[in-house]
């Protein structure tokens, strides 16, 4: 599977793939998702690192459900 990961945590009520996928679909093609919820955290993968940078630098800091929600993008350099 060829894509742009992104780890995300603190998930709260966002821990559901359909969740993440809806989440993240805003800003392209979501390819994959594992959503962890007994970990609070997931991983989503954009279909290329334009998509995955621009969902990274609108979720990063976030507040969902009361909690700050944490992306990153491991390897994009200047992600935030």
């Amino acid at each position: 599977m060829h894509g742009t990961t992104l780890f995300v945590g603190n998930l709260g009520d966002l821990a559901s793939e359909d969740r993440l996928r809806n989440l993240f679909s805003e800003f392209g093609q979501v390819k994959h998702v594992d959503a962890f919820r007994e970990r609070d955290f997931g991983v989503v993968v954009m279909s290329n690192e334009v998509e995955a940078r621009r969902a990274s630098r609108a979720l990063h800091g976030t507040l969902h459900s009361g909690r700050v929600f944490v992306c990153v993008a491991p390897g994009l350099r200047e992600t935030f």
